[in-house]
This record gives C-alpha cells, sequence and structure tokens, in this order.
C-alpha cells in the first residue's frame, strides 16, 4: 500500500510528542513493505544540513519531503497577539502547501492520505485530499481552537470563542470532512466530535500511541539507583508553568516540611522558568531535594526514578510521557485530566491520578502513597497492540467506503467517555 503521512513537522525537528509517533508509524509501515512518504514543513534555518539526508530510495525506509519554511507555528508557548492573530489568518490561506500537497498526490498517487497535525498547512490540507480515502488523526487541539492546547485563560475552548469560530469553521463543513477521524485518546475523539469535527462516516475509533522504550531503563533499574537512600521522584518534560513542574516542587517542599524526605529529579531543557523555580526553592536545590538535570535521555532518568510523576495542568490529549515509563515499569503519578486517566485500562495499577491536580498538596500526598508502596516494579508492562496494524485495519476500510457501526478502538477494552 502506498501511505502518503502529513504533519506539520517530523524529526529530527521535534515540536512534541505527535512528531515522534507520527515517525514511529511511518517507519512500523515502511518496515512492513509498505511505501511511505510524508509530507511536512521544517524551518528554513536548518534547510542546508537536512536538504540531502531525507531521500531513501531504498526499500522499507521512509521518504520524507520538507517544507522550508521561517516559522513552523506561532513562536513560543505565550507568543505576542499580533503574531499569533497574524498566523492564524494565515491559516485561512496556505495555498503553497496547498499545490505542494496536490502535487504528491498527482505524482505519488497514494493509496491512502494520512492527515495529522495539519497546524501550517491550515484547512486547505481537507480540501487537498477531499476525493482521496483520507485518514485524519487528532494528535491535538488546532482543529477546533486557536491554542493547540485547546485553552484560553486556562479554561477549556468550547468553541464560545468567536475567533476560533470563525477562523475553525472550515474543519466543520459537512463536505470537506475527510472519511474517518481517529483520537489518540477516547477523550479527545469525544471533545473533537462535540465540537462538529468528525468524518464522513463517524465512525468513534481510537488508536492509541505505542511509544518506544528509550534506552535499557528496565534492565538498567536496581534497587542501588537510591544514591544516599533518598526516594526518587522524576519529573521529564519542558519546564514550563502548564506543565506543573512549578507544582512539583511545591509539593516536595510539602513533603520534607511533613518529614518527608524525598529528592525530585527534573529533565528538561533550560527556559526561564525553570530559572525561577531554582531562585524560588533554592533551599531544596541547595539540600539536593530538587535537581534539573538538563536534557538526557529518558531511559536514563527512568532509571533512576521510583516514581515519574506527570503533574500537567492542561487537558493532554493522550500522554506519551506517561506511557513511555509504564511500558518501562516504572510507576506514574499522573494528572486526572485529558487522556491521561484512560492509561489506567492499558496499564492497570501502574498509573495513579490526581483528581485535585492543582493543589500542591494533592500532590504531595499522592507522591507519598506512591512511595509508601515499596519497590519499583523491574518488569515492563507489556505494551499494547501496534498503531501500525490499527492503521492498515482503518486504511482498508476507508478505500472500500466502509463503516463500522461498533466502531473501533485499539490497545484497551472499552473505554466510558471521561470528562475532567
Amino acid at each position: 500500500m502506498k501511505v502518503l503521512l502529513v504533519n506539520t513537522s517530523y524529526p529530527p525537528f521535534v515540536i512534541g510528542g505527535a512528531e515522534l509517533s507520527v515517525q514511529e508509524l511511518a517507519e512500523d509501515l515502511a518496515a512492513d513493505g509498505h511505501v511511505v512518504r510524508v509530507l511536512c514543513l521544517a524551518p528554513r534555518s536548518r534547510r542546508d544540513a537536512h536538504r540531502d539526508a531525507d531521500a531513501s530510495p531504498e526499500p522499507g525506509r521512509v521518504s520524507v519531503r520538507r517544507l522550508w519554511r521561517r516559522r513552523l507555528h506561532p513562536e513560543g508557548r505565550h507568543p505576542a497577539r499580533w503574531a499569533r492573530a497574524l498566523w492564524h489568518v494565515g491559516e485561512l490561506l496556505r495555498l503553497r502547501e496547498y499545490a505542494a500537497l496536490r502535487a504528491e498526490i498527482r505524482q505519488g498517487r497514494p493509496d491512502v492520505v494520512h492527515l495529522n497535525n495539519i497546524a501550517g498547512f491550515g484547512w486547505l490540507a481537507w480540501l487537498a485530499v477531499r476525493r482521496v480515502p483520507t485518514v485524519q488523526t487528532v494528535r491535538d487541539y488546532s482543529l477546533v481552537c486557536t491554542s493547540s492546547f485547546g485553552e484560553h485563560n486556562h479554561s477549556v475552548c468550547s468553541r464560545r470563542s468567536l475567533r476560533c469560530r470563525i477562523l475553525k469553521a472550515p474543519f466543520t463543513l459537512s463536505w470537506l470532512r475527510p472519511r474517518r477521524v481517529v483520537g489518540v485518546s477516547d477523550y479527545v475523539w469525544r471533545r473533537m466530535r462535540a465540537a462538529g469535527v468528525r468524518g464522513r462516516d463517524d465512525t468513534p475509533t481510537i488508536v492509541r500511541n505505542r511509544p518506544r522504550p528509550s534506552g535499557d531503563a528496565a534492565e538498567s533499574a536496581t534497587p542501588s539507583h537510591r544514591a544516599d537512600g533518598l526516594p526518587v521522584v522524576g519529573y521529564l518534560g519542558r519546564l514550563d508553568a502548564d506543565k506543573g513542574v512549578g507544582i512539583l516542587h511545591e509539593a516536595v517542599r510539602l513533603l520534607r516540611a511533613g518529614g518527608i524526605e524525598v529528592r525530585l529529579l527534573v529533565a528538561g531543557g533550560p527556559t526561564s522558568y525553570g530559572r525561577a523555580l531554582t531562585d524560588r526553592y533554592a533551599l531544596e536545590y541547595a539540600a539536593g531535594a530538587c535537581v534539573q538535570l538538563g536534557y538526557v535521555d529518558p531511559g536514563d532518568l527512568l532509571a533512576r526514578c521510583d516514581v515519574l510523576a506527570v503533574p500537567t495542568q492542561w487537558h493532554e490529549p493522550f500522554g506519551r510521557v506517561a506511557a513511555e515509563a509504564l511500558q518501562a515499569g516504572t510507576p506514574v503519578v499522573a494528572s486526572h485530566v485529558g487522556g491521561l486517566p484512560e492509561l489506567a485500562d492499558l496499564y492497570g495499577e501502574g498509573i495513579r491520578t490526581v483528581t485535585g491536580f492543582s493543589d500542591p498538596g494533592a500532590w504531595a500526598t499522592a507522591l507519598a502513597s506512591a512511595l509508601a508502596d515499596g519497590p519499583r516494579p523491574t518488569t515492563p508492562v507489556p505494551p499494547p497492540p501496534a498503531p501500525a496494524a490499527a492503521y492498515l485495519a482503518i486504511y482498508a476500510d476507508v478505500r472500500r467506503g466502509v463503516s463500522s457501526a461498533a466502531g473501533s478502538e485499539v490497545g484497551s477494552a472499552q473505554v466510558n467517555a471521561r470528562q475532567s
């Protein structure tokens, strides 16, 4: 089968977890003998270093075409209003990207076009593929909200915003819909459907990510990872208030005030917010209770943790970091929000969630309970089914124009809708 995957970006240019999930899917499909091509955007400043790296004529490899642009998305988590406004107005008329996608379809004649995150391609991507069997996987909220985080002022966007209703209106047009819309969680699929984003056959379809293990976390984990006997809580991700890392610092302070000694290892690139945390919690850093490691291999961090904390403060569509830790055998404490609670259906008791996820006291209680459970598991959990197998079945359906009345869900038993 010839498959064209479309995503805003593709490794080595990683914006978030979506790029890694799309890469894993592309490589698994290619390894299975399918012809896979990726169309994506890339930063123009890196063109010379990577222009020739994507040609891959050998069978079993992914071919990548990059459209070199000055910007892939609005700069930063909180860009200036005028910059965000210009970006979203531009999303209404991405003619160059439309032409490139049409050219890929004419020249490559794919059997299926699989759209993922399409910020930077805009609604014209749907128009370009309207007459081709198409799957749209929802990995963020950019189809319904001008923020890919799906929030305005820390409140969930429910399409009441006039700008979202206007700028995202094309994705609710019935004549423009792709054949199938797939969610990476039950939560995100239902949220899209409630906002009017659905496929032509409207089949409920959930395909959860299956992150590849990083490093040798499970094999290298031993009781000796506690260098001084202190239990270790890990954090892996962007050092940003929306990720909850500040709440995690406060929870550690509360634990120590209550007589529970613990060490927090923070892995992630340096940010101004991270530097502010070192000042605010100077006593904890001086005592070694909090340590910022910078960039580290996820497997290395997981090997040193008793528990991984995922204190996100927004509605994560899936929760890739949590899934990666659980597959490596590391227990997880996560915010009860978005798609994160659904990981319990895949990994059982390996994950516990915090309902009051904005309350440092609730986090202190949850972490104390998790650490009191004893030594961490040393055997990785069997991973869920590979997304590639699920998508091949979906591709076959959309090519035949078939709809399944029962719907499709990969990687767990039937999951009830969860609203957080």
